[in-house]
């Protein structure tokens, strides 16, 4: 079963407008494209809304802020991203933590950007070791920190 904030949030609508929904599970890569070709009405998940999405989609108004933060085990010693020198930075594909991470490679001299399509193999790469850290929304990374 689907859940979370914002699936709460749209079936809430939905029951409002006397409607019923149909959850499909998308990877972010194929959010925009899947709304763009009719295949989907709408698309719910921590996405930012940049000029270059507007270009493309149109958005609601936003529900609630939220910040890029860097996650890694408690064992591992890093403090911030000036420790990530040489180590492998995990991110979602397409996300607005892929883009940050893409552009800031060379400063923090991060070792390798490996991409997810999703949180939950990415969390499990993270505590497996076989990424260093994980670059994301806050609120989903301290869901899944909790």
């Amino acid at each position: 079963k689907i859940v979370g904030f914002e699936v709460d949030l749209v079936n809430e609508i939905a029951k409002r407008l006397g409607k019923s929904v149909e959850f499909v599970n998308t990877p972010f890569n194929g959010l925009f494209t899947a709304v763009q070709s009719g295949r989907i009405d709408m698309a719910i998940s921590s996405i930012t809304i940049t000029d270059k999405r507007l270009e493309s989609v149109s958005f609601a108004q936003p529900y609630y802020d939220s910040d890029q933060s860097l996650t890694v085990t408690a064992t591992s010693g890093t403090t911030g991203l000036k420790d990530m020198e040489g180590k492998v930075v995990g991110v979602e594909t397409g996300s607005t933590g892929d883009m940050w991470a893409d552009r800031n490679k060379a400063d923090y001299k991060f070792g390798e950007i490996r991409r997810f399509e999703g949180l939950s193999p990415a969390m499990l790469d993270l505590v497996a070791g076989r990424v260093d850290g994980y670059i994301s929304d806050i609120p989903a990374l301290l869901y899944y920190v909790k």
